[in-house]
């Protein structure tokens, strides 16, 4: 979909930024987008869109791990939190997510929570 492309267009030229809060708040907008595939995207973006430590954007990943009604959603989501985990966000809201998708219904999310 064209807002895909936008989100993908824009979080590419995040990652060349430093800190782009105008990039950030124009990705974490679309999180609770309609379409599945435009929150993948986001979800996927929001890690590399921000530094580590923006609360932002873990705040937005946050509820889509724990809240979207898509399972590819949640996981994509629990992925980029442990990716600002790596990053250095050692936050407690962090781990407080990664410790609530332990008990997802989806296999995989529940899976990846683990790591």
């Amino acid at each position: 979909s064209a807002r895909r492309k936008a989100v993908q267009a824009v979080a590419e030229v995040a990652k060349v930024g430093e800190d782009d809060n105008q990039a950030l708040k124009m990705i974490a907008a679309l999180a609770q987008d309609l379409d599945e595939e435009v929150r993948i995207v986001v979800a996927e973006a929001l890690p590399w869109s921000a530094a580590p430590r923006r609360k932002e954007a873990l705040s937005s990943l946050v509820t889509m791990a724990l809240s979207d009604e898509s399972s590819q959603v949640r996981l994509r989501a629990i992925r980029a939190v442990n990716v600002l985990f790596e990053r250095g966000n050692r936050s407690r809201e962090a781990l407080q997510a990664a410790s609530a998708c332990l008990f997802d219904e989806d296999a995989e999310v529940v899976s990846e929570a683990k790591q």
